[in-house]
C-alpha cells in the first residue's frame, strides 16, 4: 500500500483473540487482512462493551496450506480513559 494511504474493513469479521495488551493484540481470522487496514474492533471485558479503532500492522498465514487461518497483529489507534482502564485491569490480572 503507498504511503499516506490505509485500508478500511467493509465488513464484520469475527475472530479469536490471541493476546491482548493495552497497546495492541494479536488475533486470528479465516481471511487475509490488509496491512494498514484499519478498523472498529467491539470489545466485552468482564461484561462491559466498548470500540476502538484498530490499525492492523502485521498479518501473515499460520500455516501454508491453501486454507489457513492468518494470524494478525493490530496497534489501538484510539481509546477513552474509561476503556484504558478496564482493559489494563483485565491484562494485569
Amino acid at each position: 500500500m503507498p504511503a499516506g494511504q490505509s485500508a478500511g474493513l467493509r465488513q464484520a469479521v469475527a475472530v479469536q483473540i490471541l493476546d491482548i495488551s493495552v497497546g495492541g493484540l494479536l488475533f486470528q481470522v479465516n481471511q487475509p487482512v490488509p496491512i494498514g487496514a484499519r478498523g472498529p474492533l467491539r470489545l466485552t471485558i468482564d461484561g462491559r462493551t466498548f470500540t476502538t479503532d484498530v490499525a492492523v500492522v502485521r498479518a501473515s498465514p499460520v500455516s501454508s496450506a491453501a486454507d489457513a487461518p492468518y494470524q494478525v497483529r493490530a496497534q489501538f489507534m484510539s481509546m477513552s480513559p474509561e476503556h484504558r482502564r478496564i482493559l489494563e485491569r483485565f491484562t494485569y490480572q
